[in-house]
């Protein structure tokens, strides 16, 4: 009994972290490549907002000119249609919002680094943490 419950933990303690790992490999390859797919493409959905678990929001771009549109699963409605600057404030505002997640996770991932980094002082191992 103690063997099988200890091999049970073991294999637990070696599987889980390999299933996560591969998890996230696989998300981060489908990303990109679906951001390849899409990248050539003529239209375009730039964002997208779940109002409950039937109704979403869209705003979508064809070639210039933009649509905002609600569907359901009933319908589908253009609710305004967004000329070329529009268009061009939403692009900008989500690349600006990309760009600012991915410092801040960079800052977040530096500043781990630090804390986690052990210096010597004067012969001894002195840690950041308090």
């Amino acid at each position: 009994m103690e063997n099988t419950f200890l091999e049970f933990i073991i294999n637990l303690i070696v599987l889980v972290p390999i299933v996560i790992l591969l998890i996230v490999i696989s998300l981060k390859l489908s990303k990109g490549s679906l951001n390849k797919l899409s990248s050539g493409s003529y239209v375009k959905v730039l964002e997208r907002l779940n109002l409950n678990k039937d109704i979403c929001i869209y705003v979508i771009k064809i070639g210039k000119v933009g649509y905002v549109i609600v569907s359901s699963n009933n319908n589908t409605q253009v609710i305004k249609e967004l000329d070329e600057n529009e268009i061009n404030e939403i692009v900008k505002l989500k690349k600006e919002k990309n760009d600012s997640a991915y410092l801040n996770q960079l800052n977040f991932s530096k500043l781990l680094n630090n804390k986690l980094t052990r210096e010597k002082d004067n012969g001894h191992i002195k840690s950041d943490f308090k």
